[in-house]
């Protein structure tokens, strides 16, 4: 079941369908926990943040583009950046049906988190080809020339959960983006 964009979501259990055990995403550090591990098993839906370069004090916006998004009922996830490198700006150009800025919870944007939390208001399944763009994630730009600013999607606040056909909860992957600063 998803979440709000407040609350926290136990990614372990037990897959219903096929009775077995599902791995929990635990922590790499503290911090945050970056989305390459896999969640459930079979394909999982995967998220790619484009690269960018920027000037400091320029804003710069990246992708996040999609494969495997085949009868999605809905998603979330988090996704943190450092905040002494970048200051996020807002969510733009988005890809899915029902989805907006509301979908976004910006309340940890000055510790480097923002929330996301999407579902599909018909219930009945979304799919977009591949390489199609979810959404664009805008960024002021702080750091000074020659530095490379990671944005990751990571469990931390928000647990990454993906439901897909017949509420079944299905594997995730994502790549993270860099902002090279000219």
């Amino acid at each position: 079941m998803l979440m709000s964009c407040q609350d926290q979501v136990n990614v372990s259990g037990t897959d219903d369908k096929n009775n077995s055990t599902m791995p929990a995403i635990t922590a790499a550090n503290q911090n945050k926990t970056k989305a390459s591990k896999q969640v459930a098993s079979g394909d999982p839906l995967q998220m790619n943040i484009t690269n960018v370069s920027a000037k400091q004090g320029e804003e710069t916006c990246m992708s996040i583009k999609t494969t495997r998004f085949q009868g999605i009922l809905g998603y979330q996830h988090s996704i943190q950046f450092d905040p002494a490198e970048l200051t996020f700006k807002k969510a733009t150009n988005f890809g899915l049906a029902h989805l907006t800025e509301a979908n976004f919870g910006a309340t940890k944007a000055a510790q480097g988190m923002i929330n996301f939390l999407w579902f599909d208001m018909n219930v009945k399944g979304v799919s977009a080809e591949d390489g199609s763009t979810v959404f664009d994630i805008c960024f002021e730009v702080l750091a000074k020339s020659g530095t490379k600013c990671e944005v990751s999607i990571t469990d931390t606040p928000t647990k990454i959960e993906v439901v897909g056909p017949n509420k079944t909860k299905l594997p995730f992957n994502a790549n993270s983006g860099f902002v090279t600063v000219e």
